[in-house]
């Protein structure tokens, strides 16, 4: 358990120094902490580009395709979706989320908005909200 402990204080979070203050972690806090964005109902993570890399193994049918297979796919397959998102946008076409992730941004938001007076009950209710 110290050992998970220690990792998020050197990655996420710094370690306590003598004099109170912490030491800065490899990740900034302001990169990787969303509660602001959770506050303002914005995107959290890179669901989007996680979305793209798998439709890309998709089209490809493979992990490592040839750099000649990725131009070929990428100028067919891609300049569709493209062009598809682009037509949407401009007709001011709201993103459709699914269902599931629409509850689950309303449950962030409202446990932002309105969080529990117990930090462990807090972080509990969060926590039963994350999908691994």
């Amino acid at each position: 358990f110290q050992t998970m402990l220690d990792y998020f204080e050197d990655k996420y979070i710094g370690r306590f120094r003598a004099n109170g203050s912490r030491t800065r972690p490899l990740f900034a806090i302001e990169y990787w902490n969303v509660y602001e964005r959770t506050k303002n109902q914005q995107m959290r993570t890179n669901n989007s580009a996680e979305a793209w890399n798998r439709r890309i193994k998709c089209v490809f049918q493979c992990s490592h395709p040839t750099l000649w297979k990725f131009i070929e796919k990428n100028i067919l397959e891609e300049d569709s979706n493209i062009h598809t998102k682009t037509v949407r946008a401009n007709a001011d076409e709201p993103v459709n989320k699914k269902k599931k992730y629409q509850y689950l941004d309303q449950r962030l938001f409202n446990l932002v908005s309105n969080p529990h007076q117990n930090i462990i009950d807090q972080i509990n209710a969060i926590a039963h909200n994350i999908v691994l």
